[in-house]
């Protein structure tokens, strides 16, 4: 996740400051919950849909929407995806 970014939460949305690029970016429920699972370690795809989904096994449109989230979030630079072990 990007280092040093600032968050303001509010009812329905987050507001994250990114001070390196001086970029504020305004997050729904979804990706403000996407962040918050990825503030402290970072995790693989799989691993963030299940701490997301809970014991629920979720529909394929769910994950997509998670999907969705993960590149709207690296395309604002937020997040950063690495490589997997097995690539």
């Amino acid at each position: 996740m990007a280092e040093d970014c600032l968050f303001e939460e509010f009812p329905d949305d987050v507001v994250v400051f990114d001070p390196s690029t001086g970029e504020t970016h305004f997050a729904t429920q979804l990706p403000a919950l996407i962040l918050a699972e990825l503030d402290t370690t970072p995790r693989s795809v799989e691993t963030l849909i299940e701490r997301l989904a809970g014991p629920t096994r979720l529909e394929q449109a769910a994950e997509q929407q998670i999907l969705d989230a993960l590149t709207r979030l690296e395309a604002a630079e937020l997040v950063e995806s690495e490589p997997s072990e097995s690539d």
